[in-house]
């Protein structure tokens, strides 16, 4: 596993955002932490077989797949944040099934706005064929990259749609930056040539 920019993460509360292209990125992505993290993760994980054991270790913020954020999930990441708590979240909604950065839902948005913390854009790859490399036998490679932490503007009441929109288009971008040309996906405008 190559880990950048860990040396870049402030103390206190995050909101950690990540692009999802394999099921090994949330342990891939706890590794990288130099401290624990919460994760917000997708409810329905708790109803597959063996897994419910595993996500008491670094989900316990659950958020439905289909329908996003609810007014409990919106409290557990707020008071969590507020603990000085690190908090992860997956702004896609789930994993990308050709690897690239897919439309975010703008739940992200709201919460960081919401929360006033700083947000650590961080982008992965490799995780997308590490489960197919160990099955042929062949040694995974994974990239963590973890940008500059970053604020939004405090959320004004009366743009709040607006603002929720633009502060996940923002989030997103930092997330492209970080990561090689293939896969920037729906987000790849955001990004200039020659970086």
């Amino acid at each position: 596993m190559e880990i950048r920019g860990r040396r870049d993460i402030p103390p206190g509360p995050l909101l950690i955002a990540c692009n999802h292209i394999g099921d090994a990125d949330p342990p891939a992505l706890l590794h990288a932490m130099p401290e624990p993290i919460e994760y917000v993760a997708a409810a329905d994980l708790w109803e597959r077989p063996l897994l419910p054991p595993l996500l008491s270790f670094y989900a316990p913020i659950r958020v439905r797949r289909d329908g996003g954020l609810t007014l409990d999930t919106i409290r557990q990441v707020l008071e969590a944040l507020e603990r000085g708590e690190r908090v992860a979240i997956f702004p896609e909604g789930g994993i990308s099934d050709d690897a690239q950065l897919r439309e975010a839902r703008e739940g992200v948005g709201y919460l960081a706005l919401k929360a006033g913390v700083p947000i650590l854009p961080v982008a992965m790859w490799g995780t997308e064929r590490l489960f197919d490399d160990w099955r042929h036998g062949r040694r995974g490679h994974i990239v963590i990259h973890i940008g500059e932490p970053f604020r939004l503007p405090p959320l004004d009441p009366a743009r709040r749609r607006e603002q929720r929109a633009e502060a996940t288009q923002r989030i997103m971008c930092e997330i492209a930056r970080l990561l090689p040309p293939a896969y920037r996906g729906v987000y790849a405008n955001c990004v200039s040539e020659g970086e």
